[in-house]
């Protein structure tokens, strides 16, 4: 309850702010791609993606899972598809020898650690860091990929509370925001900032993905190590651009309180 009322307070306070000093998410931009040999994609509504990626959680050198204890992961999201307001696109990049590349998300770096462990075996967590990157490419050769976009988390937190056909607390769901370290808008993502009523009157502006994913360990992919145990995940859902007045930080913390996207804090180990 006290967590909950805490989530109102600050809600209520978000929503007392003026309104040119709120965030949007954006429907409707522009991804230009051409720079990278692809093309132009119109009326963007957001992006699906699915994937894969480790997680090496750490029991903190007593055996079992507690507040506190880290964990690392890597991920790479190699389906990125964009629904459109004419349809679903895969945007393409063709090489000199007539092969497609596509786009990718990637990740090496997320590390993070348990937040709560809740009476029924289920726990919370924050991530700390990580980076993320939008390649254009083929992902098993990253090196010879082009980065189109670098990013850092900005937040990110989950409870791991469903079940699966493995096990309990096996499945659940992800919510990152991203903070673009280069700022594509007005370049390579464009859109009309007077549509929105908080945007209009700032020539600066920040940009974010908002990562809201579905993740499944993949069975028998669990090893145990001395200090916790490795194991993979499949990944899936959908990422949502987000636009915010500079300074933005703690504008954008209170997205999923304002309701302007679905936050829904859940992950899976």
């Amino acid at each position: 309850m006290k967590k909950f009322l805490g989530y109102l307070a600050m809600a209520m306070a978000l929503l007392a702010m003026p309104i040119s000093a709120q965030a949007a998410v954006i429907y409707g931009w522009d991804f230009d791609l051409t720079s990278w040999g692809g093309s132009v994609i119109s009326d963007v509504q957001y992006l699906s993606v699915s994937g894969q990626g480790s997680i090496n959680q750490s029991f903190g050198g007593d055996g079992t899972l507690d507040v506190g204890d880290p964990f690392t992961a890597t991920s790479v999201m190699y389906t990125v598809s964009m629904t459109t307001g004419s349809g679903i696109v895969l945007p393409s990049f063709v090489n000199v020898d007539g092969t497609s590349n596509y786009l990718y998300f990637k990740s090496d770096n997320l590390a993070g650690h348990i937040s709560a462990i809740n009476p029924d075996g289920s726990f919370e967590y924050v991530y700390t860091s990580g980076d993320v990157q939008l390649l254009a490419g083929d992902y098993d050769d990253p090196s010879n990929s082009v980065v189109i976009a670098d990013m850092s988390i900005e937040t990110g937190e989950g409870e791991a509370s469903d079940n699966n056909l493995i096990g309990n607390f096996l499945s659940g769901e992800a919510d990152l925001i991203v903070r673009f370290l280069t700022n594509l808008l007005g370049t390579v993502i464009t859109f009309d900032p007077s549509l929105y009523p908080g945007l209009g009157g700032y020539p600066n502006l920040s940009s974010f993905f908002v990562f809201d994913l579905t993740n499944n360990l993949v069975p028998g992919s669990a090893i145990i190590t001395s200090d916790g145990f490795i194991a993979d995940f499949s990944t899936a859902g959908d990422v949502t651009l987000v636009a915010t007045p500079e300074p933005s930080t703690f504008v954008i913390l209170g997205l999923g309180l304002l309701g302007l996207i679905g936050f829904r804090r859940k992950f899976n180990f």
